[in-house]
């Protein structure tokens, strides 16, 4: 006895998005484009790269969600995006911390 459901290609249905969606979708990243080079030149110091994750994290999550459609996708792709984006702020932070705390220690000779 087969226990697993069969699946015909009528089960699937795929997200077609509107051109006026990407277009909404492709001014929002040329804004946050724009936003980039502005803050680039605006901020200083250490927030800047702060700003920069910030705006880069948010483009990121636009082209994941819409132009990669996991929007509009199941659960455990949205679950496996997650976990990603996760993992990267992870490592991110990881090596942040790494390059942030080199000058609390002094050595002599150093």
């Amino acid at each position: 006895m087969n226990t697993h459901a069969t699946h015909n290609s009528s089960d699937h249905h795929p997200h077609v998005m509107s051109v006026q969606m990407n277009l909404v979708i492709f001014a929002a990243l040329m804004v946050l484009l724009v936003l980039t080079v502005v803050a680039a030149y605006t901020i200083t110091g250490g927030w800047g790269i702060l700003v920069a994750m910030v705006i880069a994290t948010v483009k990121a999550a636009l082209i994941l969600a819409y132009f990669m459609h996991v929007r509009f996708g199941s659960k455990l792709q949205l679950l496996f995006a997650i976990s990603a984006f996760f993992w990267l702020a992870l490592m991110l932070g990881i090596t942040l911390l790494d390059y942030i705390s080199r000058g609390w220690l002094s050595i002599d000779g150093k």
